[in-house]
C-alpha cells in the first residue's frame, strides 16, 4: 500500500515530462514558418474504492464513497490553429493563410497539408517546396483556356512555361465611355447676320439604283464645291458605300455621317429630306451653313454618272444671300435643320437701361414662316414703339426707335425649342459657329498578325439637340461597313442610341494594309454593366470620352508572374497583356487537430480530420493568399515560458513525493529492529 504514492507520483512524473517537451517544442519552433503551438491536456488515472458509498436508511444518513487517486497521463497533445502575425518578404512565391486552411502539396502519390508558403519555382516552371521537393497544387490553364473551366477539385501539380510566348489576336471589341461635353446651347445674338443658305434642291432620289450605281469601278464618291463671296472655292468629297438605303432619312443621314468626317466639309454642308422644306417629296436638299454673306453658291457633283442620277442631281441651285423680312426661316443658313409646326424661337434680352425682356415665335409653315414674324415678336417684346428689321448688307438685327434713330446697348440670345420629335416630324436644329464641335479619339487596335494599328473615332456634334456623328478609321482608311454612324443622348445626358448608319448591331469592318485578314469589331458606346463600362454621357463638363475596352493584343514573352488574393496566378507579357495561368487551391477540414504531423512542416489528413475540402481563396472560403508574405509561427514566447515554470515546479513536486515515499518506506522496514 505504502508503494501506491511512488507510482503515482512517477504518473505526475511521466506526464509533466511530456508537457515540458511540448513546450520545448513550442520554443524551438519559435522563428519556424507556419508552425502552430501545441499543448499538452492532462486526465486522471482510474481511482481506487477504498470503500463503496451507501444509500440512506431509516433514520440515517447515506455516505459518500472513499476513493484513492492512482496518478495523471497525458489526455491529449492538441495542436492551436490561430493564426499567426504576417511578415513581407521580397519574394513573390512567399505567401501566407490570412485565414483558414492549408495550401496542398504532392510528391505524385501522396498529399500533404502545410501552412509554411515559403515556394520557389524550379527549374521546369514546377510550384515547390525548396526544402521537401514536394509540388504545390491547383488548376492549371491549358492551351487558350480559361480557370472559369477549371474543377476546383481537379487537383494539378501547378507547372508553368517560365519562357511561354502568347501570338497576336485581332481586336474584335472597341467600348467608348466618358463625357462629351454638351457645350453651350446653340443660340443666336444681335451680332447674329441672318443670311439665306446656298442651296440645292435635287429631283427625287432612287434608292435602289444609288446602291446598284456603286462599285468597285464605280465608287460612291460625291463632291460638293462652296464659292465663297472673298473668291475662295473650298471642296471635298465623301464616299457613299454600297449597301441597301432603306429610306430617303437613312440615306440622308449616311451624308451627313459622311460630311461630318470629312475634315474639309465638316460644319459647312448639310444635308436634310427636301420636304422638310416644302420640297419635292423624295428628294435631297444639300445647303451651306453659312449664309449669302460669306458663300454664295454650292455645288455637288460625282463622277459617277448613274450615282449622280440616283441622287437626284445636279438639281436646282440657289444662291445664297443677306437676308431679308420676306425670307423664309427655313432658308436661313442659321437653320441647319427644317423648323416643324410647333417648334419655338425663344428669345431673351436687356435694353440700354439694364430691363430685359422676352418673347417667342411659334414657327407655323403657312402663318409665322418668314423673318418678319420674327422681327415683329421682338420688336412688340421690346416695347418703346421700336422698329426690328435686318441691316440690308450684313444681316444683323437692327432696332429703330419712333424718331428714326438706332437703338443700341441692347443685347439679344435666340435659341431654339424643339416640339415634340417623332417619325413624321424630325428634329429640327439651329447652326451656330459652336454646333459643330469636334472631338476626336485614337487608340491602338491590333490585327489578326498581333500588329499594332491606329483607331481614330471622330465625333462631331449635331445640329440637332443631344445628338453626335461619330466616323472612324484604321490606319487612315475608311472602314467598308460600320465605320460612322449616329449616338443620341437622353435629356439628363445618359446615353440612349450608339447606331452604325447601317442600322443596329452592324460591326465595324475594314481591311489594314499589308498581308493581314479583315478586321471585324464590336464598336460601341453603350453601356456594360457586366464589364463595368459606364459608356458615354453628354454632360456640360470637360471632353474626357475615350477606350476603356479592347480585347486584341500583339504577340508577347512570359515577363514575370505575380499571385493574387484568391491564388491566381498571372502571367505578365511584354506586350502588357496579364493572363491566368493558375490558380493554387487551399484545403480545409472540419477538425484541424486531427491532422497529423508529418514532420517538414506537413501534415497528413486522418479519418478523425473529416473530409478534405478544396476551395478557391476569397470565392468559396473567406481565407486571402497574401503574396510576398509567410506565416510566422504563432507561438507566445511568455505563454510558453510560464508552461514551462509550470512543468518544472510540477516535476519537481512529483519528484519530492518519491523521495518521500521513500523515507516512509524506510521507516517501515526499519520497525522490525
Amino acid at each position: 500500500m505504502a508503494f501506491n504514492p511512488i507510482f503515482t507520483a512517477l504518473s505526475g512524473i511521466e506526464a509533466h515530462q511530456t508537457k515540458s517537451s511540448v513546450v520545448a517544442d513550442n520554443i524551438a519552433n519559435l522563428n519556424t514558418t507556419g508552425f502552430k503551438t501545441r499543448r499538452a491536456n492532462f486526465e486522471e488515472l482510474l481511482a481506487q474504492t477504498v470503500k463503496q458509498s451507501t444509500g440512506p436508511e431509516a433514520g440515517k444518513s447515506g455516505t459518500n464513497p472513499s476513493q484513492v487517486g492512482i496518478g495523471v497521463q497525458v489526455k491529449s497533445i492538441d495542436t492551436i490553429f490561430n493564426q499567426g502575425s504576417i511578415q513581407t518578404t521580397d519574394r513573390n512565391t512567399d505567401l501566407a493563410l490570412q485565414g483558414a486552411g492549408f495550401f496542398v502539396l504532392s510528391d505524385g502519390v501522396n498529399q500533404f497539408l502545410t501552412r509554411d508558403g515559403n515556394f520557389v519555382f524550379d527549374g521546369t516552371g514546377r510550384l515547390i517546396d525548396p526544402g521537401s521537393g514536394l509540388i504545390v497544387q491547383g488548376n492549371v490553364v491549358s492551351g487558350t483556356g480559361s480557370l472559369a473551366t477549371q474543377a476546383k477539385d481537379a487537383l494539378q501539380s501547378i507547372q508553368l512555361d517560365l519562357s511561354q510566348e502568347i501570338s497576336g489576336s485581332a481586336t474584335t471589341r472597341v467600348n467608348l465611355s466618358g463625357n462629351l461635353d454638351a457645350g453651350v446651347v446653340s443660340t443666336l445674338t444681335a451680332s447674329t447676320g441672318f443670311g439665306t443658305a446656298a442651296r440645292i434642291n435635287g429631283a427625287a432620289a432612287t434608292l435602289a439604283n444609288v446602291t446598284s450605281a456603286i462599285t468597285a469601278t464605280a465608287p460612291g464618291t460625291v463632291t460638293f464645291q462652296l464659292t465663297q463671296v472673298d473668291g475662295s472655292t473650298p471642296s471635298g468629297s465623301i464616299t457613299l458605300p454600297s449597301r441597301a438605303y432603306s429610306t430617303l432619312d437613312d440615306l440622308v443621314n449616311e451624308i451627313n455621317v459622311r460630311i461630318a468626317g470629312n475634315e474639309a466639309l465638316r460644319g459647312k454642308i448639310l444635308a436634310q429630306p427636301a420636304a422638310n422644306v416644302g420640297g419635292t417629296a423624295g428628294a435631297i436638299q444639300f445647303r451651306a451653313t453659312e449664309g449669302g454673306q460669306i458663300v454664295s453658291t454650292l455645288s455637288v457633283t460625282s463622277a459617277n454618272a448613274a450615282l449622280q442620277t440616283a441622287l437626284g442631281l445636279p438639281g436646282t441651285a440657289t444662291a445664297g444671300a443677306v437676308a431679308t423680312a420676306t425670307s423664309n426661316l427655313n432658308d436661313l443658313a442659321q437653320v441647319g435643320f427644317a423648323l416643324n409646326d410647333g417648334d419655338k424661337l425663344v428669345f431673351t434680352g436687356t435694353r440700354a437701361n439694364g430691363t430685359t425682356y422676352q418673347g417667342n415665335l411659334t414657327f407655323n409653315g403657312t402663318t409665322a414662316a418668314t423673318m418678319q414674324g420674327l422681327l415683329t415678336s421682338i420688336q412688340n417684346a421690346f416695347g418703346g414703339g421700336v422698329t426690328a428689321s435686318l441691316n440690308a448688307s450684313t444681316g444683323t438685327l437692327t432696332l429703330t426707335n419712333p424718331d428714326g434713330t438706332n437703338v443700341t446697348g441692347f443685347t439679344l440670345n435666340l435659341s431654339l425649342d424643339d416640339a415634340d420629335i417623332t417619325a413624321t416630324t424630325p428634329a429640327s436644329g439651329l447652326v451656330t459657329p459652336t454646333s459643330f464641335a469636334t472631338n476626336k479619339i485614337s487608340t491602338s487596335l491590333f490585327d489578326s498578325e498581333g500588329r499594332k494599328r491606329t483607331l481614330d473615332i471622330t465625333l462631331t456634334k449635331s445640329p440637332a439637340a443631344n445628338a453626335w456623328y461619330y466616323n472612324a478609321t484604321v490606319d487612315n482608311v475608311i472602314p467598308t461597313e460600320g465605320g460612322g454612324g449616329t449616338v443620341t443622348f437622353r435629356t439628363d445626358g445618359s446615353i440612349s442610341t450608339f447606331t452604325p448608319s447601317e442600322g443596329q448591331g452592324k460591326r465595324l469592318a475594314v481591311t489594314p494594309a499589308g498581308e493581314v485578314g479583315s478586321l471585324s469589331i464590336d464598336l460601341s458606346g453603350l453601356q456594360n454593366v457586366d464589364r463595368g463600362i459606364t459608356g458615354l454621357t453628354q454632360f456640360s463638363s470637360p471632353f474626357t470620352a475615350g477606350v476603356v475596352d479592347q480585347d486584341g493584343r500583339q504577340s508577347g514573352r512570359l515577363e514575370s508572374v505575380f499571385i493574387d488574393a484568391k491564388g491566381t496566378i498571372k502571367g505578365r507579357f511584354t506586350n502588357g497583356e496579364t493572363v491566368d495561368r493558375a490558380r493554387i487551391i487551399v484545403a480545409n477540414v472540419n477538425n484541424p487537430g486531427g491532422l497529423q504531423r508529418a514532420g517538414g512542416n506537413l501534415f497528413t489528413v486522418t479519418g478523425n480530420a473529416g473530409p478534405l475540402r478544396k476551395e478557391i481563396a476569397t470565392e468559396t472560403l473567406s481565407t486571402q493568399i497574401l503574396s510576398n508574405s509567410l506565416e510566422l509561427s504563432n507561438v507566445d514566447l511568455a505563454q510558453q515560458l510560464s508552461e514551462l515554470i509550470i512543468a518544472q515546479r510540477g516535476f519537481q513536486s512529483n519528484a519530492r513525493v518519491v523521495t518521500t515515499s521513500d523515507e516512509i518506506l524506510q521507516e517501515t522496514v526499519a520497525l522490525k529492529r
